[in-house]
């Protein structure tokens, strides 16, 4: 194959014709090709497990766009081009990166439309550094996404057989049950599906924490009970989990971390609060990096293992660096996007 496989994203697999043939109909030679690669390139197997997860999740006998949809989709991008010709110079190459977005809009939801029948179909929440968004899922589970975060899901939970969710970053999620099918002895309920990283977590009813960045996903139970499914060289194992443990997949060295913890701890943000437990102040730049998107740089390593105790208020950044700087008996200066830890 000609192609640059190893520069590709979970995107890019999951809209590959091979990659594709290779997931819903595989032949000898498919197999030994993408076996081969995969083997070749470990640190891609967590976004080939996610990318064959979302291959797996879409119906492409879905009926194919008429030609009214294409030339309405081409209309808009001509008007936006042709729009753009009236910009003056100065606004010329901002239009053309705006029309190329607009193109890029309208070529994925022809794709959606081909490929999910509909494009409303798709729902996607993000928030920016500092925001934290409380969404309802159309089987009424409530997530709590955290900020620098994003949640998607198909909104076609009532005609399909389980409920799926795609996370990038941190969410906490209260799942409800959703009856599937009802007899007279017994009760079958959808099951609800996390994709997070090349970790899946699988779910009837019951809260708990995932913090997936970094491409080492953190899961952490407080309620009910869930299954993992991690990558391994041969295929996916399954995890069980219940509350209180506390499972991270580290996927650029295959490693899984197990450990008991109190799930408030893992939570606490959702009630606006961090809490620290001999906590070093690494760990807490890590944490300022993820939710708030300041760079924290310390004037030497020492600092970096300075240890915290507490629970600390996150509704303002500014309070919050205050407390931190009394806790440590050291000067923090915030220069734009940069915190610098004094001696």
């Amino acid at each position: 194959m000609s192609k640059h496989y190893k520069f590709f994203s979970m995107q890019d697999f999951a809209q590959d014709d091979y990659f594709i043939q290779w997931v819903q109909s595989p032949d000898s030679e498919s197999d030994a090709f993408w076996n081969n690669w995969i083997k070749d390139h470990p640190h891609k197997k967590g976004i080939i497990a996610e990318a064959r997860m979302v291959i797996a999740s879409i119906d492409f006998s879905a009926t194919e766009p008429s030609e009214e949809d294409f030339r309405e989709v081409k209309s808009k991008i001509d008007q936006q081009i042709q729009s753009s010709d009236h910009a003056d110079s100065y606004n010329n190459y901002r239009n053309w990166v705006r029309v190329a977005a607009v193109a890029l809009v309208l070529v994925i939801s022809a794709w959606l439309i081909m490929h999910n029948g509909s494009q409303s179909d798709l729902v996607r929440h993000s928030t920016a550094y500092g925001e934290t968004e409380h969404i309802v899922l159309p089987d009424n589970s409530i997530v709590t996404l955290n900020a620098n975060s994003t949640l998607s899901y198909l909104d076609n939970w009532e005609q399909s057989v389980k409920r799926e969710v795609w996370l990038e970053g941190e969410a906490f999620f209260d799942v409800k049950k959703m009856p599937h099918l009802v007899t007279r002895d017994s009760v079958a309920f959808k099951r609800f599906l996390v994709h997070s990283g090349a970790v899946n977590v699988e779910v009837l009813g019951t809260s708990f924490n995932i913090n997936n960045r970094k491409e080492a996903p953190k899961i952490v139970l407080r309620t009910g009970k869930i299954a993992l499914e991690i990558p391994t060289e041969e295929d996916t194992s399954k995890t069980y989990m219940y509350p209180g443990d506390f499972v991270q997949y580290v996927a650029a060295e295959q490693r899984v971390i197990t450990k008991k913890v109190d799930p408030e701890k893992y939570t606490s943000w959702t009630d606006y609060r961090l809490y620290f437990d001999d906590t070093s102040l690494k760990e807490v730049a890590e944490i300022i990096k993820d939710n708030y998107g300041k760079q924290v740089i310390f004037e030497s390593d020492d600092l970096e293992d300075i240890k915290l105790t507490g629970t600390v208020s996150t509704q303002n950044l500014d309070v919050f660096i205050h407390v931190i700087s009394e806790s440590i008996d050291k000067q923090i200066i915030a220069k734009g996007n940069t915190l610098i830890v004094k001696n």
